[in-house]
């Protein structure tokens, strides 16, 4: 398994762009915890046919069950998903 928290420091303030057939979310690295191995990411959405603004607000990704950044945003989309 590949240890995502470096990457993640390293982008911490950044921008991730996930996009998929309805919408999009972008997802703005605000920390990075390495007790849990953690990264938290604020989220915001924008429907495409629309182009209405959704915010998501904080999502706790666990880097331990996750292989890559692309396994990552869709944690955190999953997590979103369930909240409403």
């Amino acid at each position: 398994m590949i240890d995502l928290n470096p990457f993640f420091k390293r982008k911490l303030g950044d921008v991730l762009c996930y996009e998929n057939e309805q919408e999009n979310y972008l997802m703005q690295i605000i920390a990075v915890s390495e007790t849990p191995n953690s990264v938290y990411l604020e989220v915001e959405s924008q429907t495409q046919s629309h182009h209405i603004n959704t915010y998501h607000g904080v999502v706790e990704v666990n880097l331990n069950r996750t292989r890559s950044v692309r396994s990552v945003q869709e944690t955190a989309i999953k997590t979103i998903q369930t909240r409403k």
